[in-house]
């Protein structure tokens, strides 16, 4: 069930990171053919539809705000999952992170990144439990 209750606010989370972060980045610099493949659409954006389309249709798992903490505490296991494997993910070793958003030699641009992006996160878990509870309220 922890994992359920986080599964929808991390999918809302990437769906608005590719939109507002990844494809600004990419037509700004390479060009966007990698982000426009069928199986990386898949990947960043079709997993909230399937995650609302479990909590509207087949779902009836209780999400509560007095799990609020979780959200939160899975962005930060991803961060310090991502920078632990930073030099393992080139066979030379050097420092290759999955966005660019947490390189660490950014700075205090990092940081502050990553701070709304949890923000943003628990936002995100708060509709969610708003939008589940407004199911349940509707008979769903």
């Amino acid at each position: 069930m922890i994992l359920f209750e986080t599964a929808a606010p991390v999918s809302m989370l990437v769906s608005a990171v590719v939109r507002y972060a990844l494809w600004p980045k990419a037509l700004k610099g390479n060009g966007t053919d990698n982000l426009k493949k069928v199986h990386i659409l898949i990947q960043h954006n079709v997993n909230i539809i399937m995650c609302l389309a479990e909590v509207g249709l087949l779902g009836g798992m209780k999400v509560r705000f007095t799990d609020l903490a979780l959200a939160p505490l899975f962005g930060l296991a991803y961060i310090f999952f991502s920078w632990s494997m930073k030099n393992k993910w080139l066979e030379s070793g050097e420092p290759q992170f999955l966005y660019f958003f947490l390189d660490t030699t950014l700075g205090k641009t990092s940081s502050i990144a990553l701070g709304l992006l949890v923000i943003v996160l628990t936002l995100f878990y708060a509709i969610f439990v708003l939008i589940d509870d407004l199911l349940l309220f509707l008979g769903g």
